[in-house]
This record gives structure tokens, sequence and C-alpha cells, in this order.
């Protein structure tokens, strides 16, 4: 039997907690936007399209759930 574990970019509400934001970060697809920016997937729409923020924004945020 295998187990398939959901990632937090593969789902709409995307990551919840600093462990979440963490995965995230080491597991989620890159990009850049139309500037340049390193962004990163975050969340996935429930229609599918890949929902991404910029890369400083995701680890800023998992520094914010730490404290």
């Amino acid at each position: 039997m295998t187990t398939t574990t959901t990632l937090p970019h593969e789902t709409a509400a995307g990551p919840q907690d600093r462990a979440s934001w963490q995965q995230l970060l080491a597991t989620a697809p890159r990009s850049t936007d139309s500037v340049g920016r390193a962004t990163i997937q975050v969340c996935t729409a429930s229609d599918g399209r890949a929902i991404y923020a910029t890369v400083e924004y995701a680890t800023w945020q998992t520094e914010e759930e730490e404290g």
C-alpha cells in the first residue's frame, strides 16, 4: 500500500504553520515573475491553477510563524 502525502502547495489553503512553510520552501515549484523576482508556488486553486508568491514573502512568512 502506497501512502501519498499532500504537500502544502498542492492544497487550496496553502501552508498553515511554520512546518508547512518550511516544507513549502523545500518542495514547491519555483519560477520567476514578469520583473525577474524569484517566485514559489504557495497553493493550488480549485481549478488546478498554481498560485505563486515571491520567495522573499514565503521566507518572511516562515520567520513570522516562528514567533
